[in-house]
């Protein structure tokens, strides 16, 4: 991609295959992106641009760096690529993810690109994207590991919650509040 291609997807703005961003929220939210435009029909994020096409720029480092981070998140890891450019003298990066042939998972779901808008898959639309590829035995072994690591996820999350609604666990938690206050109560008295 040049400059003079992201200046000519900029004057249309946001769409299937095109998102702005004026900078990267987190690891988490950059790979539900980044799978969601491969399991579409590929795209770019362009990272330094408020709509309507604003340039503001970005910090290329720290965006590269969440990027980095995201892709340990994806499964399997999609054909992507980062770019960083130089537009009206402020930093931009590009992420060019290309189309998946393969269902791809980001770290909490499976997400797809509809209009300008990234949002879960429905099962009908998870089950057109893996049709096509059942027979092939590295697209199964991909499918179950994801299927497993969600799995895991879900897993441990239900176990965080269980153990955040235990007795002993408020117990403790009101115990230390109960500390933290006469501790601050004490230094008040001291300074009254």
């Amino acid at each position: 991609m040049t400059v003079e291609q992201i200046n000519e997807k900029l004057k249309f703005g946001e769409n299937e295959t095109f998102e702005l961003k004026v900078n990267l929220p987190n690891p988490s939210q950059t790979s539900k992106l980044i799978a969601a435009l491969a399991n579409s029909k590929g795209g770019q994020i362009v990272v330094g641009v408020q709509e309507p096409s604003l340039i503001v720029g970005c910090n290329s480092r720290q965006t590269l760096a969440i990027v980095e981070q995201a892709k340990a998140l994806l499964n399997p890891i999609p054909d992507f690529s980062t770019e960083v450019f130089s537009i009206e003298n402020k930093e931009v990066v590009v992420i060019d993810v290309k189309a998946s042939h393969q269902l791809t998972f980001s770290s909490d779901a499976v997400y797809i690109r509809i209009g300008e808008r990234t949002q879960p898959m429905t099962h009908e639309a998870i089950k057109q994207k893996i049709a096509p590829i059942l027979n092939n035995e590295t697209s199964i072994e991909s499918l179950s590991r994801a299927i497993e690591r969600q799995s895991l996820i879900i897993d441990n999350l239900r176990d965080e919650i269980s153990n955040s609604n235990k007795w002993y666990i408020k117990l403790r938690d009101h115990a230390i509040s109960a500390i933290i206050g006469a501790g601050i109560g004490y230094l008040l008295g001291l300074f009254t």
